[in-house]
């Protein structure tokens, strides 16, 4: 299995960014919803990974951070 990252990064103001690495399809879906639930979201971009759809996409089920 691919290794997964979350990286989040606050920025001065308090802002933070949250990037999910090595993450594919419904995977990425399920932690944001998950990251949504305890902060207020301003934007939200998919990356390419996001739309991929094959047997060896991640869930969390698999999530092992």
């Amino acid at each position: 299995m691919q290794e997964t990252t979350v990286k989040i990064t606050i920025d001065k103001k308090g802002r933070a960014k949250v990037e999910m690495i090595g993450f594919h399809g419904v995977g990425c879906g399920e932690l944001a919803d998950k990251l949504k639930s305890i902060g207020r979201v301003t934007s939200e971009t998919n990356k390419p990974e996001f739309y991929e759809t094959d047997e060896n996409t991640n869930s969390l089920d698999n999530f092992a951070g």
